[in-house]
């Protein structure tokens, strides 16, 4: 608990925050004063999200993102949480985001880290899960 890794004392001096969304999210930092937040579609909602990257993966000028994610270290009564695939997510550049689904993406293990890769004129996204080996998936346009 809290109260055996702390001590009182720096229990008293610990900031204290509340979070009331228990959803996949992105936020907007409006000019440092504060956040906007937007829910990611449905489909991101399906398994926790590990890792998560951002760009313009269709060309269109604006910003989208691609997650994966997954748990399976959870405890035998409560199961693995492995419904996650790995999710294109589309902006519109207005904090709206559509899924464009996995997009030929298969992020279906435990996966820790996303990562994109430019190598002799082609992107390379690589996806590194634990207890697993590094896939590479060409990323097409």
């Amino acid at each position: 608990t809290v109260q055996d890794i702390l001590t009182e004392e720096e229990r008293m001096a610990a900031t204290h925050l509340l979070g009331y969304v228990a959803e996949s999210s992105v936020f907007e930092n409006l000019e440092g004063r504060t956040l906007r937040r937007a829910s990611l579609p449905q489909p991101a909602q399906v398994a926790p999200v590990q890792d998560i990257l951002t760009g313009d993966f269709d060309g269109d000028s604006r910003k989208d993102i691609v997650v994966a994610g997954n748990q399976f270290g959870m405890r035998a009564a409560v199961g693995r949480l492995d419904a996650g695939r790995g999710l294109v997510i589309l902006g519109d550049g207005q904090m709206r985001f559509s899924s464009a689904g996995p997009a030929g993406l298969d992020a279906s293990q435990d996966v820790r880290r996303l990562k994109l890769l430019s190598a002799s004129g082609k992107t390379l996204m690589l996806v590194a899960s634990s207890n697993g080996a590094i896939e590479a998936y060409e990323w097409l346009q």
